[in-house]
């Protein structure tokens, strides 16, 4: 991130086997939609890219980049070292795909083995969300996601011993964020946060887009909601739907689940269970938020350049393509109280609700995995 336009920068490249390191000059994007204002008072994300010149990839002796350097001058002396991840891949990918475009991503899509990454931007809950967590990554995980990426600010210890514990099994990543730039309350600085935001998702995003088909970008108070089946029938539902489109993204319509209309559910375990929040939260808006207006989305990882909050910024084989699910086959449960942002409004759409308990479907296998998860924490 920067504040104004970004410094030259330049790209020491770095090989193995004694074969001497390069320099070239580093091309850069604007993370931001090109349609909306640009603030030089705020600090700007950016990704920097380091293009390797043709007769410069891997050959067969194995001398490929092995890390990068970020310099400011083409003969500064280096105060950081980029490792290059899954450059034996890359090389496969390129020598194997001599063909068209449009077959390169298809044949590259193939390739991966996993489908479903899910990341999350720095966590700041000093309140204890505890239960709500086990809630909401249990529920993730029955549909369908394969990892979870939680980058962290700040957390009650409750909720750092849950992410150590999902991270000790295997189930999650976690990784410290620091944010640049005088730290604010986000109600004084909301153009400045969401900028901040896109430092974790686009990282996370280029950590993971070699190994998994789509990277899917969620709060933690967030699900995407088939009406039917889990994340990967929903996927093939759509690819079956639209046989000819190559999608970037899959996009979800946004519905609120305010804790405004939640009720006293009786679950199984009141011990337990009147600590959680979505099972027990069975009423949404009657209307649907408009289309394109808060929406989420599964990222084709291999076309998708640059990520924002709600959509990709910009995809490698031109336009990005978006094909949007309706609402009939899936939503994006938004589990909060109604936004400031919406002022006025918020008392008629808090009163104009309708039950949706699509949940329930989970009811048994997600109650049981949240007690044993609680047992083997030992939450205070």
């Amino acid at each position: 991130m920067t504040q104004g336009k970004p410094l030259d920068l330049y790209c020491n490249i770095w090989f193995s086997k004694g074969i001497e390191p390069k320099v070239i000059k580093a091309s850069h994007k604007y993370i931001w939609n090109k349609d909306w204002k640009w603030k030089p008072h705020l600090l700007n994300p950016y990704l920097f890219s380091c293009t390797l010149p043709a007769n410069w990839m891997m050959n067969k002796q194995g001398h490929f980049p092995k890390a990068v350097s970020l310099i400011g001058e083409r003969c500064q002396r280096t105060s950081n070292l980029l490792k290059v991840n899954h450059p034996v891949k890359i090389l496969e990918e390129n020598e194997k795909n001599d063909q068209n475009e449009q077959n390169d991503l298809e044949n590259f899509s193939e390739t991966k083995t996993k489908d479903f990454m899910v990341c999350v931007k720095g966590l700041d809950y000093p309140e204890d969300i505890s239960y709500k967590l086990i809630e909401w990554i249990e529920l993730i995980r029955l549909l369908g996601a394969d990892k979870i990426h939680f980058y962290i600010l700040n957390v009650h210890e409750n909720v750092a011993k849950v992410l150590g514990h999902y991270k000790q099994v295997g189930w999650i990543i976690t990784e410290g964020l620091s944010i640049p730039g005088p730290s604010l309350p986000s109600s004084k600085n909301r153009p400045q946060k969401k900028r901040h935001e896109l430092i974790p998702y686009n990282d996370c995003f280029y950590k993971h887009r070699e190994d998994y088909k789509y990277v899917i970008l969620l709060d933690v108070d967030e699900i995407i909601m088939p009406n039917i089946g889990t994340w990967k029938d929903l996927i093939a539902k759509m690819q079956n739907l639209n046989p000819d489109i190559i999608a970037s993204t899959f996009s979800v319509p946004n519905a609120y689940f305010f804790d405004e209309t939640l009720k006293n559910n009786a679950l199984d375990n009141p011990e337990t269970d009147s600590k959680l929040h979505m099972l027990r939260t069975l009423h949404r808006t009657k209307n649907i938020t408009q289309p394109s207006l808060f929406i989420k989305g599964f990222h084709n990882a291999s076309d998708v350049v640059t990520v924002h909050n709600h959509f990709p910024i910009e995809c490698a084989h031109g336009k990005c393509t978006e094909v949007k699910i309706h609402e009939d086959i899936a939503k994006l449960a938004h589990y909060r109280s109604c936004p400031v942002l919406l002022g006025d409004k918020c008392h008629a759409l808090i009163e104009d609700y309708v039950k949706d308990d699509g949940i329930l479907r989970f009811k048994h296998d997600l109650l049981r995995n949240i007690q044993k998860s609680v047992r083997d924490i030992k939450l205070s």
